[in-house]
């Protein structure tokens, strides 16, 4: 499962895939961000 980061990490790069969605923590505002634009890019470019 996800491990809590301390708050001493600084907008942490870990990525992480849930429901096929890359999210990664921001360590600043401690919450799981997901990056569906990233995601929408992707798609279409497989897409196209």
């Amino acid at each position: 499962m996800l491990k809590r980061i301390p708050k001493k990490s600084k907008k942490i790069g870990i990525l992480f895939v849930c429901h096929s969605v890359f999210c990664f923590l921001d360590g600043q505002k401690n919450m799981y961000i997901c990056a569906f634009q990233k995601m929408k890019d992707i798609d279409l470019s497989e897409n196209n």
